[in-house]
């Protein structure tokens, strides 16, 4: 076991946030460029969440319900999105995304985390529209903007 560190906090977590912000910049700057969310980096991100979770207390049930609450929201979302548009608007990628953010944030921030992501596309897609530099038809990347808010909730939260 590591000594405390700064305010109390163990070395080895501290650590272990610091890959996971670094791996969901990755997953972003990926999703960013490419349109893709790879699932090693996402296998990943539930490791590193995993070891957290065990190095510090952490009741089970309610980051089992925010995996679940996570997989359903996206799903929901993925065939909603695909029957309104007859295409496919919103990726699988997303889907398990939106997975490891309910795993990440549990059932009590889930909602938080879903709703800042959301509102940040919403508001590039806007800025871009207005600005003439995108079209009710651009895509963008849903992903790397529920990264950034994960990135805020391991920063400010967990």
């Amino acid at each position: 076991m590591d000594p405390p560190g700064l305010n109390g906090m163990n070395y080895t977590i501290l650590l272990l946030k610091i890959f996971l912000v670094g791996n969901f910049i990755v997953l972003a700057v990926i999703d960013w460029r490419k349109f893709r969310l790879p699932d090693p980096l996402q296998l990943s991100a539930i490791i590193i969440i995993t070891v957290i979770y065990f190095l510090s207390p952490t009741d089970w049930r309610i980051v089992m319900a925010g995996l679940l609450v996570g997989l359903v929201t996206g799903l929901l979302i993925f065939y909603l999105s695909s029957y309104v548009y007859k295409q496919q608007a919103f990726g699988f990628g997303d889907v398990k995304l939106l997975a490891v953010l309910g795993y990440l944030s549990g059932i009590h921030y889930f909602l938080y985390v879903l709703i800042g992501g959301t509102v940040m596309a919403t508001v590039f897609a806007l800025t871009g529209i207005t600005l003439g530099k995108l079209n009710w038809r651009s895509k963008i990347p849903l992903g790397s903007f529920l990264c950034i808010t994960a990135i805020v909730f391991v920063i400010i939260v967990l």
